[in-house]
């Protein structure tokens, strides 16, 4: 259920990105973007792991060191996002 939410997000600020009106707005939704893709790609390791039957493994330790990586770019993210680089001077490429 987690990864189908965090997925939907995902495709959510996705679309979000394409129809915002201000450069401040795509790239704060890029950056959403990027934080729930991650986010995704180790929702699917724990599924994995509990759906396989392992779910004993997935002890609070190895979780917390398996989120330790997003954790720590959703807080790069968060940094960028706070300290203004998201302002008008930007640009942005569309292919």
């Amino acid at each position: 259920m987690w990864f189908a939410g965090t997925v939907a997000v995902w495709n959510t600020f996705a679309i979000g990105t394409f129809l915002a009106p201000t450069t401040g707005l795509v790239l704060l939704f890029d950056s959403i973007v990027s934080v729930v893709a991650l986010t995704a790609a180790f929702l699917w390791v724990e599924f994995t792991i509990v759906y396989s039957g392992h779910g004993s493994w997935l002890t609070d330790r190895r979780r917390a060191l398996l989120w330790l990586e997003p954790a720590a770019f959703a807080a790069y993210e968060g940094m960028t996002v706070l300290q203004g680089n998201l302002g008008d001077g930007a640009t942005v490429q569309h292919f």
